[in-house]
């Protein structure tokens, strides 16, 4: 069973940051390219990046780096009040709006923050569908030990088919938020806090017989694993509702209309003795070609245009005008799953692309993959397209945004997804709020 719980939240207090929270948030760490992090720097003396990733500098050792710049920098703004700690334990209500460039009204997508026991990945209560990489987790964990705190939440979905678990808090959005600020990509974020202690109960008993699916935050969800097994060595006696038993969580339904996935297209550069006829030959022998269209944008338009229950994917090849639209049922006689894919990974357009494009045309195995050799992702169509023209890819491989029951069925069955299968969409902002984790903290 899910455990749910209240927590006294850590929150930038506007009067300190000149009244404009969009100067602070930051994206999760793992979207913000390099120039996206100066620029953050720049924005804001206290952005929120400085102590999610903050800059290496020259003579970096052990004892100063930046991780202990994180973690002095949060000390620091919690004693000159740019951080304040919330009195009483607390849900906080999020609220994110947004609008597509194609559409003319705004989305909501609604959730909750909260504290939310940890529990193996293989206890069936937490359930994943990627796996996780070593070198990121080592990162975060470094930053938890040095800041004592979850500084940026899990994503996590739960099913609330009558919409009653969450249906209550709304009517919170009728006072003014606690926190108010539009980010780079145009998305609002607002926060209000929950302290009615029924509301608070009424949340986490909604919550007490859910499986909660991870969305975003594989990572971080790991690395709250890893500091909560060191932290029980050096506190044996502190008890199940230890902060450090907690990892922050955003809480959202799977039903929620706001909830959109986008695709992650994928393209293949420097790959040796590239041919592009020879490709596409090889190509053609596995998938059949439904259409050939003008570029990019039509191919999304034909992908798009497409049925749910199809299966379908786009080239763009170096050196080929327009784009090829392909048949992911494979040849006949090719399009049951090889011995060595479980069914429900074959039920996903990704899987099939890359097994038959990227392992078996392109040559890049699995382990490579992983290393990201000859293998980018891009989440926008006609930047991948220009790589193609380019000359710096090979293939650019335009592909449909996964499907949420697909995401939920994967994780059931334990197994993990291709990298990259999904981007939820818009991404958390880091500077909601922050969750102490270490000693004496205690939840709900």
């Amino acid at each position: 069973m899910a455990i749910v719980r209240a927590f006294r939240g850590v929150l930038y207090d506007p009067k300190k940051v000149g009244g404009d929270l969009s100067e602070v948030v930051a994206p999760p760490y793992d979207v913000i390219n390099e120039d996206e992090r100066r620029e953050l720097h720049e924005r804001h003396p206290r952005n929120f990046v400085r102590l999610i990733l903050g800059e290496d500098k020259p003579g970096d050792g052990e004892s100063e780096n930046r991780y202990t710049r994180a973690g002095a920098y949060l000390r620091d703004w919690l004693t000159d009040g740019t951080f304040v700690r919330d009195a009483a334990p607390a849900l906080y209500f999020y609220r994110q709006s947004y609008r597509f460039p194609w559409e003319d009204h705004d989305r909501d997508r609604d959730g909750v923050l909260a504290g939310v026991r940890l529990e193996a990945l293989d206890a069936g209560v937490i359930l994943p569908h990627e796996r996780t990489l070593d070198a990121p987790k080592a990162d975060r964990l470094l930053l938890t030990q040095a800041t004592g705190a979850n500084l940026s939440p899990v994503f996590g979905l739960f099913s609330d088919a009558d919409g009653g678990i969450l249906g209550a808090l709304r009517a919170l959005t009728s006072a003014a938020p606690r926190l108010d600020g539009v980010d780079p990509a145009g998305v609002r974020h607002r926060l209000w806090a929950i302290t009615d202690p029924a509301l608070i109960g009424a949340f986490s008993k909604g919550l007490a017989d859910k499986q909660i699916f991870i969305a975003d935050g594989h990572h971080r969800y790991s690395t709250a694993l890893a500091f909560r097994d060191r932290m029980r060595k050096e506190y044996p006696q502190a008890g199940e509702r230890a902060s450090f038993e907690h990892v922050l969580m955003y809480l959202m339904a799977i039903e929620d209309p706001g909830l959109v996935i986008l695709p992650i297209h994928r393209v293949l550069y420097g790959l040796p003795g590239f041919d592009a006829a020879s490709f596409l030959k090889r190509v053609r022998e596995r998938l059949p070609v439904v259409r050939e269209v003008a570029d990019a944008a039509a191919a999304c338009a034909a992908l798009d245009s497409e049925p749910a229950s199809s299966r379908r994917v786009a080239l763009v090849v170096r050196g080929v005008p327009g784009a090829v639209v392909l048949d992911l049922a494979g040849q006949p006689g090719r399009g049951d799953a090889p011995a060595h894919i479980p069914a429900v990974l074959w039920d996903l357009d990704l899987r099939r692309i890359h097994h038959w494009i990227v392992e078996e045309v392109a040559g890049i195995d699995i382990a490579a993959q992983a290393r990201k050799e000859h293998l980018h992702f891009l989440t926008d169509a006609a930047e991948a397209e220009k790589e193609v023209q380019s000359g710096a890819g090979d293939v650019a491989i335009l592909v449909r945004p996964t499907r949420i029951q697909q995401v939920t069925a994967v994780a059931l069955a334990k197994e993990v997804m291709p990298q990259k299968s999904t981007f939820f969409y818009p991404k958390l902002a880091s500077g909601t709020v922050i969750a102490p984790i270490v000693p004496p903290e205690t939840l709900g």
